[in-house]
């Protein structure tokens, strides 16, 4: 209920692809990470590894979100559904 706005998202090619469609965004800078987490060492080193270190499933999400902040809109989407909402409601009064 009240889910119509999430819509399946299958990935192109294979992780190594995604993952170098995304280069330019940490390379331009547009991707920010916090200064202090307790998971930044972990998640920077999964990074810089990539494809040959043990793990790879951070850098895939964050290969396919980056993609998928590029398709959406600037308003996020449950400002959107909240938005589409009132409209709808209005409209029956």
């Amino acid at each position: 209920m009240g889910h119509s706005m999430i819509k399946e998202c299958k990935p192109l090619g294979d992780k190594f692809m995604r993952a170098m469609a995304q280069t330019a965004q940490f390379e331009g800078r547009f991707v920010k990470l916090p200064n202090q987490t307790t998971w930044l060492e972990a998640y920077r080193h999964e990074l810089m590894t990539f494809p040959r270190g043990k793990f790879d499933d951070q850098v895939d999400s964050t290969s396919q979100a980056l993609s998928w902040m590029a398709r959406t809109p600037s308003e996020p989407p449950y400002l959107t559904f909240n938005r589409q909402e009132c409209e709808r409601m209005r409209r029956k009064l």
